[in-house]
């Protein structure tokens, strides 16, 4: 059985792309906001890239020599967006203090992997299709042999579909901030997130929506506030996610999504790949923030249709919860990728 694709899709990060840059103003990095940041001894950030049918993708490969453990497979991080870059999960380096080789990649058209007229230059960018391979692409290039997939809003997505090709050499799956299905999760974010907002800003959200009127200023305040509320709740925003606001590819983003995540594509209504991810083969948790734009309804839709799969709530957290409450987040992950190594799979097998 197989998803059913479409041509676009709407990709699910943030729910705002219009907010002013007056209030991006970083006062601290992604590095402040971790407290077990101090754990890491020797980190280092190697780059590289690679190219993929014409396209230089870009990577950035974590490791912290003095805590490096082998017997960890490596976990590779897949953003959200599409067309946003994967600087905003760079908190996420502290998994290599802990041991674990931490991988992230900005997918094509997207942050230095960027291309100019990205629809006209490559419209393959504008397919699902396409992202699930360049993931697979970039695991060859690197020559893992054992790793855990790490997919979050859009990542998820792509990670799902992955999974879906039966990769031989995946550990597990990290599903954060996830859904499996386009019309559930529009349809749970508006019952649980919208109408929790004051009335009168429920009606101007339905007028803009009604209207089309996604460049008005007041619009543009409404994103502003509701990124506060669902998207990251860290305010003013890290560096690294500042970063991501201000250099989106907003041709891709738009070519896919439009310019509002209060409405959703026909294409994305359709897809649906809840209970096509095997569980038994991949051991899979799916992540959420308590105030996330994927309600807790949506991310236990995607826990239920996998077998044997976790799901964890983050307190306090929103969409980007390994932002809002990063150390908690982490040991989280930490322990259940511990508990899915390769290593102590073969570990069990010999035993018996």
């Amino acid at each position: 059985m197989t998803s059913k694709l479409a041509p676009l899709l709407t990709p699910l990060l943030f729910v705002t792309l219009a907010t002013p840059p007056s209030i991006l103003s970083a006062h601290f990095s992604c590095s402040d906001i971790v407290e077990k940041m101090t754990d890491c001894k020797e980190l280092t950030e190697t780059r590289g890239s690679f190219q993929h049918r014409g396209l230089k993708i870009a990577f950035w490969t974590y490791e912290d020599a003095a805590n490096s453990d082998s017997t960890m497979d490596p976990v590779v991080l897949v953003h959200g967006g599409p067309g946003f870059p994967s600087c905003y999960m760079q908190s996420l380096k502290q998994i290599a203090c802990r041991g674990r080789k931490v991988i992230r990649y900005d997918q094509g058209g997207v942050g230095e992997s960027f291309i100019e007229d990205a629809t006209s230059n490559a419209p393959f960018l504008l397919q699902i299709d396409y992202y699930p391979l360049e993931l697979y692409a970039l695991i060859e290039h690197l020559g893992l042999d054992h790793y855990f997939v790490f997919g979050h809003s859009w990542g998820s997505i792509v990670a799902q579909e992955f999974a879906m090709t039966k990769p031989e050499k995946m550990s597990g799956l990290l599903l954060v901030g996830a859904l499996s299905s386009g019309r559930f999760y529009i349809e749970s974010q508006r019952k649980h997130r919208h109408t929790s907002l004051p009335p009168y800003l429920q009606k101007l959200i339905q007028q803009f929506e009604a209207n089309g009127d996604f460049d008005s200023p007041l619009y543009h305040e409404l994103n502003t506030y509701l990124t506060g509320l669902w998207t990251v709740r860290t305010i003013p925003m890290p560096d690294c996610v500042e970063e991501a606001f201000n250099s989106f590819n907003a041709e891709i983003y738009h070519a896919i999504n439009g310019h509002s995540e209060f409405t959703m594509s026909d294409f994305m209504l359709d897809w649906n790949v809840t209970g096509l991810v095997d569980g038994e083969k991949y051991p899979t948790t799916v992540i959420g923030g308590e105030h996330d734009t994927m309600t807790y309804e949506c991310l236990k839709q995607v826990a239920d249709g996998i077998e044997n799969c976790e799901l964890k709530i983050i307190p306090n957290a929103g969409h980007i919860s390994y932002v809002d409450n990063p150390d908690l987040f982490m040991d989280y992950a930490q322990d259940f990728m511990l508990k899915h190594d390769h290593a102590k799979g073969a570990s069990k097998k010999s035993e018996l």
